[in-house]
Parts: structure tokens; C-alpha cells; sequence
């Protein structure tokens, strides 16, 4: 089985930009960027095979977390992500789906982290720790997330979220903190499920402030995609253009695409 046969049961990859130096790549539930080792097919493995390229990585989602991905096409592709990756020169923009019975307020949340192990589900697991304020020590790492309401609907509120910094789990971690977990997020918290297996509410929408040559200032995954592909984003709550609007703008895209 190939690259572009894997995953059969769940949605395949979408590629849905391309430029001289970048690839802009749809990531479903359930893939990972780069596989730990060889027995899982990866997004960079697909994508590599899908456009006959030696793409290169230079970010990273959680296989739980759908959405945008890009990949170098070139050297000075991978080199001027890269560099803006770890400069956090890149904003970063999801649509988070959180389980709460009242409305959450715009807010910055400033927390930091810890990355750590806790029992989950009869194992051992990977998570962030969000540590009380004003703690420090070995380990500990700011963290900084801005987050704004979009629409609320019964027990679940839909959100925009920036994290201004890269750190393991930080969205999920920050929303937990607040006691308002991701849908489908057991591991922070969360008791309802979401609908795909392998997913929860979190999806990466967009990147701006991108400075790449022949490349858009700007990219974001179509808003048709999330609003009536119910398989790739399961929306039982009715979701209109108008509610991406505060997100396209931002990142300087037509509200209306």
C-alpha cells in the first residue's frame, strides 16, 4: 500500500495551494506530520508522493488537530518558514469548539507550561501542565494564548484562538485551564465526544503574516470546507460565513471567499 492509499477509512489529504517555494497541504484527523518510525504512513510521506516533490516540514499539528500544514518546496522555502516558525513571526489561527454553559469572554490567557505524564485511559500519556502563577522552575515555559468568542450554542461555544507562543498542547492545555476543555478532549477534561475518531475540536484555520516569496501574505483553509464537509468538520451546530468573518479579515482575506 502507498502513501496515497493509507488512512482508507478516513478522509485523504487535500493540497490546496502551491507556490514556487510552498505547499499548502489540508491535514485530516488522524495523521500525523512526520511518523515516529516506519509503520505509519505520514502527511509528509503523502504529500511527497502526491506531488512527485521532495517536500520538506516545518511545522507541526497534533494527530488529533486538523487542518492547515505547509511544506517547503524549496531550499529558501523551508529556510524563510523555518525561520519564521521559530521567530513566531507567523500567526497562527484555529477555530476551537469548547464544552461550557457560559459564554467565554475575550481574553488573553498567560500561563505556563509544563510538559508531563499522566495516567489516562489504563496508559501513560503526554500532556501540558498549566502551572499556578507566579511558580517557576525546571521545565516551566511561558505560554501565551488569545482567544475570542465567535458564537456560543448550548453547552459549546465556538472560538477563535491565536497562540502567540509554540508550545506542546497549548491551546488545549490554556482552554482546560479555564475549565472550558476542546469537545473530545478527554485527555484535558472533556466529556463529550466529538464525531471523527482520532479528532477533537480544533482546527488549524489559517496562517498569516507570512513573508515568503511568490507566496500570499496569508492562507486559510476555504470556509466551504468547514461549513458543508460534515466528514471533515462534523458540525452539528449550524455554522454561516459570517462567523469566519472576524477570522478572514484578520488574516486579510475576502470574508466572503
Amino acid at each position: 500500500m502507498t502513501a496515497l492509499d493509507a488512512h482508507p477509512e478516513q478522509r485523504q489529504p487535500t493540497v490546496i495551494y502551491t507556490s514556487k517555494h510552498v505547499v499548502a497541504v489540508f491535514k485530516p484527523y488522524g495523521w500525523v506530520v512526520v511518523a515516529p518510525n516506519a509503520d505509519e504512513t505520514s502527511l509528509l510521506q503523502w504529500a511527497r508522493q502526491f506531488t512527485r516533490e521532495h517536500l520538506r516540514p516545518v511545522h507541526r499539528l497534533d494527530r488529533v488537530t486538523a487542518g492547515l500544514v505547509l511544506f517547503g518546496r524549496t531550499d529558501h522555502g523551508q529556510y524563510t518558514l523555518e525561520q519564521q516558525f521559530k521567530r513566531r513571526s507567523i500567526a497562527k489561527h484555529y477555530l476551537a469548539w469548547a464544552e461550557t454553559d457560559t459564554s467565554i469572554q475575550k481574553q488573553q490567557i498567560d500561563r505556563k507550561l509544563k510538559k508531563a505524564r499522566r495516567s489516562y485511559n489504563g496508559g501513560k500519556v503526554d500532556y501540558a501542565m498549566v502551572i499556578p502563577a507566579g511558580a517557576s522552575g525546571p521545565g516551566m515555559v511561558s505560554a501565551s494564548t488569545y482567544i475570542k468568542p465567535i458564537r456560543h450554542y448550548q453547552r459549546q461555544q465556538l472560538l477563535w484562538a491565536q497562540p502567540k507562543t509554540g508550545r506542546y498542547h497549548q491551546i488545549r492545555a490554556h482552554l482546560s485551564s479555564l475549565n472550558v476543555p476542546i469537545v473530545g478532549d478527554a485527555i484535558y477534561g472533556a466529556k463529550t465526544i466529538w464525531p471523527i475518531v482520532d479528532g477533537i475540536g480544533l482546527i488549524a484555520f489559517g496562517l498569516s503574516k507570512l513573508a515568503v516569496k511568490d507566496t500570499p501574505s496569508a492562507l486559510c483553509l476555504p470556509t466551504e470546507l468547514l461549513i458543508t464537509d460534515q466528514e471533515t468538520c462534523p458540525l452539528k451546530l449550524p455554522l454561516a460565513p459570517q462567523d469566519l468573518r472576524p477570522i478572514r479579515q484578520s488574516i486579510g482575506l475576502p470574508s466572503t471567499r
